[in-house]
């Protein structure tokens, strides 16, 4: 009987040794499982707040706010970034930047931080319709109220903003070119084709167009905006040529003139010269006006001005059965009607 009775109790001594092994893994499974995710939540959290603080402590500087503005302002941040889904941070780091280029360039007369408020969930509302990063898309708005004329008296700039964003979302639907390729492309090449007097809508439809050629967006906005560039002040090599050519070639535009017409007056001179000389002299003479480097592009884009013209022509009926249509709002989630923008 004690010898059973030793066997039992050593038994019952393994048995417990085996239940304490199994809670101490049952233990290490809830720290791993349940004490260090929530260890990584507040590290997180922390990390967020102390991105916003100093966001904010940027903006507050830009703005100069008072203490008890300042508590307002952040509840305004708090409402925007609650009703976009972003972080606190990403808005105050974007009110910030809106904030710091001034009511001039933004195009309004109340309160800067009312309206870089706006702005900032402006470029929200796009990352949420085009998938344009935060980042890229207040570059992208930036450029567009930088280049859009001044407002009417009491008007605010960003309605044309707004506007001119549901233009760019119609090229999106007609073409190739989606909203995010254009938001990273149209910057590059946009203050040149200002200068010539394009207009903005069928830039992008030109960018567009590219697009559909299976060109990069960004590669073909650098090469346009190279090619206007040359286009505008061409050297006297350019000039000679183009000179001879105009003497010899009936309807040859010497000048290619400004605006829209500039790249259909180019295209007409590269049939022209086609017919007359050749593809090989078409080419010489295109690569002397636009650069070597951009010829290739360029070639591709008036060789498809036809369709560039359906796409514009499609492009401008779009406008307007959108202004003609009862309250037809085209860009719908950036609260805003079409609004001449340029």
């Amino acid at each position: 009987p004690l010898r059973k009775l030793g066997t039992d109790l050593r038994n019952v001594t393994n048995l417990m040794l085996k239940k304490s092994k199994d809670l101490q893994w049952i233990g290490r499974q809830m720290i791993v499982g349940i004490s260090a995710p929530l260890g990584l939540m507040m590290r997180a959290s922390l990390q967020s707040f102390e991105a916003f603080e100093k966001q904010f402590v940027r903006t507050r500087k830009i703005l100069g706010l008072t203490e008890t503005a300042a508590r307002s302002f952040s509840k305004t941040m708090l409402e925007i970034s609650t009703r976009m889904g972003a972080s606190r941070s990403i808005v105050a780091g974007l009110t910030s930047d809106y904030a710091q280029m001034g009511n001039k360039l933004l195009g309004s007369t109340r309160d800067l931080q009312d309206v870089a408020a706006d702005y900032a969930e402006l470029t929200l509302q796009l990352e949420h319709v085009g998938q344009v990063s935060a980042g890229v898309g207040r570059d992208f708005i930036a450029n567009i109220a930088g280049l859009i004329k001044g407002s009417a008296e009491g008007a605010e700039k960003i309605a044309a903003v707004r506007g001119q964003l549901a233009k760019f979302n119609m090229v999106e639907n007609i073409t190739a070119l989606a909203l995010k390729d254009l938001a990273e492309a149209f910057p590059q090449v946009s203050p040149a084709a200002k200068a010539v007097g394009m207009e903005l809508t069928f830039l992008a439809g030109v960018i567009g167009q590219m697009k559909e050629l299976g060109l990069n967006a960004t590669e073909s906005a650098h090469a346009l905006k190279f090619g206007l560039q040359r286009m505008i002040n061409p050297t006297t090599k350019v000039k000679n040529l183009s000179a001879e050519y105009a003497a010899t070639i009936a309807d040859f535009n010497e000048e290619l003139g400004v605006g829209n017409a500039l790249l259909f007056n180019l295209a007409e001179n590269m049939q022209l010269i086609k017919k007359e000389a050749g593809s090989k002299e078409a080419l010489i003479w295109l690569g002397e006006l636009v650069g070597k480097r951009q010829a290739s592009r360029i070639y591709a884009l008036v060789s498809g001005m036809d369709s560039l013209e359906i796409s514009i022509g499609q492009i401008g009926k779009a406008l307007d059965d959108a202004t003609k249509g009862p309250g037809m709002d085209v860009f719908q989630n950036l609260g805003s009607q079409v609004t001449e923008g340029v």
